[in-house]
Order: structure tokens, then sequence, then C-alpha cells
């Protein structure tokens, strides 16, 4: 076919097109565009139909149509466009902070944190991760506690844990949640040599894939997720450059630091960039921050956590924080952050990390020229 005959060909396609009802020539650049990629990241997919056409033919005249506009489907721990039409059941890994176990490992590759205290002033980290995250190494994994069980059970996730205290075992044998001790399914965890026990297990994100396949369960979830913005929502409330979470001493001192143009906090740990084994730095699109009651249940220093009920909550996200409340009424129920107007907070698509902050342990936040060397705030 020859030059001039596939130019009237396509001019003569062209006019049919435009005479088409509205309805079908939606349907027909549907059809065109989605093999094209779909946009995600706004809340919506956007595909503009625009028949401009220069050359040296002209095949009619140029015209925009109406924008389509379709649902994008959202991870559930994130926010962030999903690669499959399903959710599939998350997992939670219950990972040791204390000094002798750092650099941590796959920690900046997850999707939700919670770091709570346990005994002795120590932190310790509930990571989760989506079902198709790739992830080479996670851990040190460390034992179960009961509040840790809470926040696995609302996201139903798969828990790889080592062991656990009295009361969570006694929990996890009650069945609250789908277990995963390596205890009894050490064939999907190994232990580093170059690490000394107790701060030498670990688990990938494929293991913990044949373990979830292995126990034969559907793999697909009906949950809820939080809400996540589309586009930048301002928070009302106070500049929050740098946070700071004085959890206990030094070695476990948190801060947060805003960048705007990395659009996330950096986080820091005991005055130095907290980084990961691989040397990636950890960051979170929000960071927010639950104040709960606490009390030390046996002689070994062991804490109740009160992480069912209601309290004080700070969110922080695109350098703005907001004052608010965090609400949990049982252990399936997702844990919902409202804004002192009683509305639900938007998230930012992103990590969150959940700061869990005994209840007389003093949070301070502000603009970075508020604060001088590593969490002192100055007196205006």
């Amino acid at each position: 076919m020859t030059m001039r005959a596939a130019l009237e060909r396509a001019g003569r396609m062209w006019k049919k097109y435009l005479k088409m009802k509205f309805s079908a020539r939606i349907f027909l650049a549907f059809l065109v565009a989605v093999p094209g990629g779909l946009i995600g990241g706004t809340g919506l997919i956007l595909y503009w139909q625009t028949t401009a056409v220069s050359g040296a033919a002209t095949f009619g005249s140029a015209q925009t149509l109406p924008p389509v506009y379709l649902e994008v489907r959202r991870r559930l721990l994130d926010g962030l466009p999903a690669s499959s039409t399903e959710t599939r059941r998350p997992f939670a890994v219950t990972v040791e902070n204390h000094v002798d176990a750092r650099p941590l490992s796959g920690i900046s590759r997850a999707s939700l944190v919670f770091e709570a205290p346990v005994e002795g002033g120590i932190t310790r980290l509930l990571a989760f991760y989506e079902a198709e995250s790739e992830v080479p190494e996670i851990g040190p994994v460390r034992s179960a506690r009961p509040y840790f069980l809470d926040w696995t059970g609302e996201l139903d996730a798969l828990y790889a844990h080592v062991g656990g205290s009295p009361a969570a075992l006694s929990a996890i044998k009650a069945g609250v949640v789908r277990d995963l001790d390596e205890y009894f399914w050490g064939a999907y965890f190994w232990r580093a040599s170059s690490r000394s026990a107790p701060h030498n297990v670990y688990t990938s994100s494929d293991l913990l894939r044949r373990a979830e396949q292995k126990r034969g369960a559907d793999q697909t979830v009906n949950l809820s997720s939080w809400q996540f913005a589309a586009t930048s929502t301002p928070l009302v409330g106070s500049a929050a450059e740098e946070v700071v979470v004085p959890f206990s001493t030094r070695d476990y001192k948190v801060k947060w630091r805003w960048e705007p143009q990395l659009r996330a906090y950096r986080r820091f740990l005991a005055d130095s960039p907290d980084r990961d084994a691989l040397g990636d730095e950890l960051r979170a699109a929000n960071v927010a921050i639950i104040f709960v009651r606490t009390r030390v249940l046996d002689e070994v220093g062991r804490l109740a956590l009160g992480a069912l009920g209601a309290g004080r909550a700070i969110i922080f996200k695109d350098s703005q924080a907001e004052e608010g409340s965090w609400s949990k009424d049982s252990t399936s129920e997702r844990l919902r952050f409202k804004n002192q107007s009683g509305e639900e907070i938007r998230f930012r698509p992103g990590a969150t990390w959940v700061e869990v902050v005994p209840e007389g342990i003093s949070v301070s936040y502000g603009a970075s020229e508020n604060f001088s060397g590593y969490g002192e705030k100055l007196q205006n």
C-alpha cells in the first residue's frame, strides 16, 4: 500500500470514528489506551483523548473529548497503586531493635511499622509487608508480645516470630492470629552464622509466601484500609519539621526529620541516620504517635500495653502535625485515627510508622529552627 493510499484510508477511518456515538468513542478510546499502560498514584486513572492531527493530509477537525476516569486499586497497607486486582494477606514480622541487633534487615521495605516498648526500655518493631513484596532478608526476628497480636489481628496477617511472652503464647494458642513461630516452622527461617543468638534469626518474603502456601488457606482477604489522599491534604495544626520521641536512653531516642526534596520524614536513631543492613535509609510518608497506658506484668519487666481502647494521637505528614485521637475496639477492628473534628485522617500514600508511646513520655516537635542538637527544644 502506498503512503497516499494509507493516508486516505486513515482519513476514512477517522471520519467514521467522529460519527460514532459518544459512548462508543469513549469505549474505543479505552480499548486503545489500556494496553499502553495505566498511570496510578492519583486515586484515579485519567485518559485524555486528543484528536488533533498534523501532517500532509487533514483527516478532520481537531477535537478534545472529556477525560475518562477509572478507579485505581490501592494497596492495603500503604495506599500505593496495587499491581493486582486482589488483596492478598500481608505478612507481619516481629523485628528486634536492640543495640546488638543493629543494623536491622528489611525494614526500609516495610509498608507499615509499629514501634513499641518492651522490657528494659528497649523498643521492638512489628513490620508489615505487602504479599507481593520482594524482601530477601528480614530480621533479626524476635519474640511475640500480646499487643503485637492486636495489631496483627486487624490485618489478618501471617505473623512470624520466635517464641513469645507467656501472655502472647497463650493468646496465640487460642488462635487469635495466623501464627508462624520459628520453633515450629523452622524451615521458613534461618540462623545467620555472622550473628550471635538471640540476634541471628531471619526470614524473607519468599519464605513467608511459601509458608502461607503450605498452610493451604485462602490467601485473599477483604479488609478495611485507612484513607489515603490522592493529592496532598494539609493537616490542620503546627509545623513539624522535626519530631523527637525519647523512649528511654539515648540509644532508643528516635527523631524524624522532614525532607522537602524527598517528601518524606527521615528517621534518626541515637543521633545518626537510621539505615538498614543494605545501607538504605529508613523513611516514612506518615508518622503517627499514639499514647497508651502501660503497667509492668512480671519480675522480668514485661509490659501490659493498652493497644485496645482509645487515646490521644498526633499525626505527622508533609511537615505538619495535627492533634487527634486513636481508637481500636478489638483485635479484629482496625486502628483508626481521627482529627479533633471527628473526621478520619487521610494519610499520604507511602510507608507509615506508628510510634507507640507510654503516657507520661513527652514528645517534642516543631520547626527545625526550634531545635538545637538532638531532642532539645529551645525556649521562645
